[in-house]
């Protein structure tokens, strides 16, 4: 029988699967994520999915994200690749990434290669279009999420289908950052609990004569889980409970918890050692093998498969050879079930059986984590082992989880201090305020050379974010002199040693020679073959004008290079990022953004997580996303506020400018305070003049404003060496209050500066900038024309908030010549723009102007929807749409949890839902809304830290 014909009000995820299914072979390809809660029926979706694709002569390949098995990279791939590989080439491959430790960009590139050879005429796909189906996901090892997410990026060109199903309310293992990737990206299904109609067919299926108000009970009771559903049913069977009114009163006795004790009564009739296999396999995971479980269960082999057989025909297995259970609630009923003491008791038998089997340590590990410590050196150190190997994957709160794991086996004094160590990296990785002591008195106890550069390294990170850049040049110095230059991570070093002389030349003169050179040899056409060097290259390039299309090929060679070191909390992508900000590359930027985001989230980076948001702040600040902008760059601040301060001086003038951009001086001058606090004497001070002049120009103080312009200008480029804020765009804005001052000769030559360097670049953004402010200083027919050229210029470009400002200011001048008319299309589109952008004070001026030269005043509706909400409550109601709970949210907010509730119960009521559901889809929707936007004069530089 098709799985098709026991689905009950799927017809519109039917209906949407088989389209994808169509348009895949057609060569469109798809991601598709179906999510709902345990028992809902995603599998059987999953299951509906591959029929069609069989049906329609695709390749079909799939696979289960395992509970167990979550930490071993590229399990799930496996398991896709493995019915599809030769049969003497899969055990080469698994080798391969099982000895391997670089589970990053070149292996996911590797991977990727061999799936899209599978649908190339002349393979054993024979150039049939590909579907991968994985259930499950969210138990899906990282590094296979992280292969299913570069091959999203192929869909446009490839026929390729790719299905997961994702469980609602699974406790973040470090996958969630990845599924909400994909989600963003994908088609999303949510079949929703069945009807009472849906509940009743199902009902009369076992119980033909059923009364209403028993099948009424059963769906009071299952919330129509068809899972849940089903096991009542059986239950109420087995109990001889009568489909009777009568009936409906007894089967309230079963609630859920009831029902799936009755799986485990199932478990116990179905042989006589089905109870200890079904514990067995509750303990490994899906998938183990038959032998570990037999062992664990103190089974025979043959009594094992007899068992195994009784449980497939109970239902309780899944009927193939991968030794699972039908549904994931059943695994955890027979955990549930056991006692605390027998199941770390299981947990330590297993370990020992996984031993013995030479299983790595990341396996083993999984079961020692779960039982008592017991005083064990050995396990201890398994524990210290798999610890390192996800910390070399970046997954530091598993790290930490074994480590403490591992100390808390009071091991021996020599092991103590490596585990000390160990835990002293991870939290530094993770910028836990204390690992700078710890680090420093990690450093007292170790004499290996070079353990004590991988110490000294760590440390040199830290005093960077806490802004101590002499310090960190001084221990990263003390790193090299560890090691020789044969050592592999000497150049890891030397790269670390880059991004701190970008930032402070003047602390190291040799370093700094050294990224001179490669600037200068990119500029020959010699580009730098170290993606790390690449990436600091494009940086310095962008911010000392070079061209943009150099920029642009220097950046990107860094980015599609398989081995970016991107170590040093993510400051090589970010390179890169504000590379391409600067020469107005926001899509290229974008993917950058998000990635490092989801690389901060799941490996726990404090400090990762405040650059990131840097990052993500300039970049919806560029798109006009005001309120988004000032959420990201408040989560920043929250972040400087725990001690890693290195982003307060680049963070706090971009905030000002977008609190000002949205109307809110206030706010503008609260940020500007903060900034203040920044030491005055270093280059990147000049941002926060740039916004102090901004925000005095919008005050109606063109004097002071013009004088902060100047001083910003004199800050940026009086350095020994060109600055990170070499290209901040002082002229425009100092024209801008020249001319409010009469000053039309002074602000014509600062234009004509601008637009000359922009021209250089090559920059829409830049030349629209720089053409717009020559514009306002200068006069009559001239000046109009520049301010047409000006909105052409930025009718091409992201930069939707200048092109705004750029109409406004044109149908202004329009107005100011007498050409009426000609100026209400440009002012109309103005506020418009304006508006949507939630740039309150230029939506308004451009409607006065609008007024005044003889068109309708635009009726400014009241905001509402996502626009209306407070950064505050967006950076709340965002987390609670990825289905993080209140405390989970409270924590990585430091707030309080009511702080949370009141936040979120603002947002419902000025969004006008009720449920986390609704949520989502108001968030969605605005973010497709949303169309790129960019700065306003005086913009702030799109360089910061790294």
């Amino acid at each position: 029988m098709s799985v098709l014909d026991d689905l009950l009000e799927r017809e519109h995820e039917l209906a949407e699967l088989a389209t994808v299914v169509k348009e895949v072979c057609s060569g469109t390809g798809h991601l598709v994520v179906v999510t709902g809660a345990a028992g809902v029926g995603k599998s059987r979706l999953l299951a509906a999915a591959r029929e069609h694709a069989i049906a329609a002569d695709m390749v079909v390949l799939a696979a289960r994200g395992l509970e167990f098995e979550r930490s071993f990279p590229f399990g799930v791939a496996m398991q896709f690749l493995e019915s599809a590989l030769p049969a003497g080439r899969l055990p080469d491959l698994a080798a391969g990434l099982a000895d391997g430790l670089d589970h990053g960009p070149a292996l996911v590139h590797r991977l990727r290669e061999l799936v899209v050879c599978l649908m190339r005429p002349g393979t054993r796909g024979e150039g049939r279009p590909l579907l991968l189906v994985l259930d499950d996901a969210g138990w899906a090892d990282p590094p296979s999420l992280r292969l299913l997410l570069r091959l999203t990026a192929d869909l446009d060109t490839l026929p390729l289908g790719i299905i997961l199903a994702v469980r609602d309310g699974e406790p973040d293992t470090g996958q969630a950052a990845f599924l909400d990737r994909l989600a963003s990206r994908a088609r999303v299904l949510r079949p929703a609990p069945l009807s009472d109609h849906a509940t009743a067919i199902m009902v009369l299926n076992t119980y033909p004569q059923a009364v209403p108000r028993f099948c009424a009970a059963c769906a009071r009771l299952t919330g129509g889980n068809p899972f849940l559903l089903r096991e009542l049913l059986a239950a109420a069977w087995s109990a001889g409970i009568a489909a009777t009114a009568e009936g409906a009163a007894g089967i309230t006795t079963l609630v859920p918890g009831s029902v799936l004790r009755s799986v485990l009564l199932r478990v116990r009739r179905a042989s006589p050692d089905g109870e200890a296999l079904a514990r067995a396999l509750a303990i490994l995971g899906d998938g183990a093998s038959l032998t570990h479980v037999a062992g664990l269960a103190g089974l025979d082999q043959q009594s094992a498969e007899n068992a195994a057989d009784a449980l497939i025909r109970n239902g309780l297995l899944r009927p193939d050879l991968t030794l699972s259970f039908s549904h994931p609630l059943i695994a955890a009923a027979v955990r549930d079930e056991m006692p605390a003491l027998a199941r770390s008791r299981a947990h330590r038998h297993a370990a020992e059986l996984l031993l013995a089997q030479e299983a790595n340590a990341e396996e083993i590990a999984v079961h020692l984590a779960e039982c008592l410590p017991d005083g064990s050196d050995a396990n201890a150190a398994v524990l210290g082992r798999a610890a390192d190997t996800v910390a070399s994957r970046g997954e530091y709160p598993a790290a930490k989880s074994y480590l403490e794991r591992a100390l808390a086996e009071r091991p021996q004094p020599a092991l103590r201090t490596m585990l000390r160590t160990q835990l002293a990296l991870v939290e530094a990785a993770t910028g836990t305020p204390e690992a700078i002591t710890w680090l420093t008195d990690a450093l007292e106890t170790l004499h290996d050379p070079h353990q004590r550069a991988v110490a000294w390294r760590a440390l040199a990170r830290l005093l960077f974010a806490r802004s101590d850049s002499a310090g960190a040049v001084s221990a990263l110095s003390q790193a090299l002199t560890q090691l020789g230059e044969g050592n592999p991570m000497y150049q890891e070093l030397a790269a670390d040693q880059l991004i701190l002389a970008a930032m402070r030349p003047d602390l190291d003169g040799g370093s700094f020679a050294r990224l001179k050179e490669a600037v200068l040899g990119a500029q020959a056409g010699e580009l730098p073959a170290d993606p790390a060097v690449a990436a600091q290259v494009a940086a310095w390039l962008a911010c000392t004008g070079q061209p943009a299309a150099l920029v642009r090929e220097v950046a990107m060679l860094a980015v599609t290079a398989p081995c970016l070191d991107d170590a040093f909390y993510g400051l090589a992508t970010g390179c890169v990022v504000q590379a391409l900000i600067q020469i107005d590359e926001l899509d290229l930027a974008a993917p950058l953004v998000t990635a490092s985001a989801a690389r901060a989230g799941s490996g726990g980076s404090l400090i990762r997580i405040g650059f990131t948001s840097h990052w993500r702040a300039m970049l919806q600040y560029c798109r006009g996303e005001l309120a988004e902008a000032v959420a990201a760059a408040e989560e920043a601040l929250q972040v400087c506020r725990s001690g890693w301060d290195v982003c307060r001086p680049w963070v706090t003038p971009l905030l000002a400018q977008a609190q000002l951009e949205r109307g809110d001086l206030v706010a503008a001058r609260a940020a500007l305070r903060l900034g203040e606090e920044s030491p005055p004497d270093r280059p990147e001070y000049a941002l926060l003049l740039q916004a102090r002049g901004q925000l005095a120009l919008a005050s109606g103080e063109p004097a002071a404003a013009l004088a902060d312009f100047e001083a910003a200008g004199v800050k940026a480029e009086s350095a020994a060496e060109p600055s990170l804020i070499t290209m901040l765009p002082w002229r425009s804005a100092a024209a801008m209050a020249a001319a409010a001052l009469g000053r039309r000769d002074y602000a014509a030559s600062l234009a004509s500066a601008e637009l000359a360097v922009a021209r250089r670049v090559g920059a829409r953004r830049g030349i629209g900038v720089a053409l717009h402010a020559a514009g306002l200083a200068s006069e009559g027919e001239h000046g109009l024309e520049l301010l047409r050229q000006a909105t052409a210029v930025l009718d091409d470009s992201p930069a939707q908030l200048e092109r705004a400002r750029a109409l406004a200011q044109l149908g202004a001048a329009y107005r100011r010549a007498g050409h009426r008319q000609e100026a209400r299309e440009p002012l109309r589109r103005a506020a418009q723009l304006a508006q949507r952008l939630g740039a309150a004070p230029l939506a308004t001026w451009a409607s006065q102007e609008l007024a005044v030269a003889g068109g309708r005043r635009r009726a400014f509706r009241e905001v509402s929807g996502v626009a209306a909400l407070t950064p505050a409550e967006l950076r709340v109601a965002r987390r609670a749409a990825r289905d993080l709970s209140t405390p989970q949210i409270a924590q990585e907010l430091s707030i309080t949890p009511k702080t949370v509730e009141w936040h979120l119960g603002h947002a419902y009521r000025k969004l006008a839902i009720g449920s986390r559901r609704e949520l989502r889809q108001i968030l969605d929707a605005a973010q497709d809304d949303h169309r790129p936007s960019c700065v306003g004069h005086g913009e702030i530089s799109a360089l910061g830290p790294g």
